[in-house]
């Protein structure tokens, strides 16, 4: 990661080759598109830029105090959201939110659980219409996902969290 010179207004490139390549370009620039606080650290998702290849967006840790980066959930193609998440007794989950899954063929968007950074997810809903941003009720522990295309913000019920107040979630 890197910060912004105010004086030059330049940073640094984060490009890399384009996997897909000769379609697109020959490298994609990913575009960071949700920040969130964990601990002492940020929690950046990063969209892949065009073609938006299968499993090249991801999740990155960032030091907030070096600002030094490394991934912390990888295998996304879409990335535009994520959110860690406390429960009681069952530590901390991550739930991650794909603008699309295939945003070539207008594929619906995805939201998953991670019980672990590098676990298995958990596919809660596989059918949402072009998401870009979520947040957790800690009163009520209902989960909201905004829908740009749609102008819609639904409640997706999350199997397996409770919250802060101890209200179970179920799907």
């Amino acid at each position: 990661m890197f910060v912004l010179g105010f004086v030059t207004g330049r940073t640094p490139p984060m490009c890399s080759p384009n996997p897909l390549f000769p379609f697109g370009p020959p490298a994609i620039d990913p575009v960071p598109d949700s920040i969130h606080r964990f601990g002492g650290q940020f929690l950046v998702t990063l969209l892949s830029g065009f073609p938006f290849p299968p499993g090249v967006a991801q999740v990155r840790m960032v030091d907030a105090h070096t600002g030094n980066d490394k991934p912390f959930i990888t295998g996304l193609t879409s990335a535009i959201d994520m959110l860690p998440v406390k429960t009681p007794g069952a530590g901390d989950v991550f739930l991650t939110l794909e603008f699309s899954t295939d945003q070539l063929a207008q594929a619906p968007g995805r939201l998953q659980l991670f019980t672990s950074p590098g676990g298995p997810p958990v596919v809660i809903a596989d059918c949402l219409v072009t998401p870009t941003s979520m947040a957790l009720d800690p009163k009520t522990g209902s989960l909201f996902v905004t829908e740009i295309f749609t102008g819609r913000i639904i409640e997706v019920a999350v199997a397996g969290i409770s919250t802060n107040s101890g209200k179970q979630l179920s799907r």
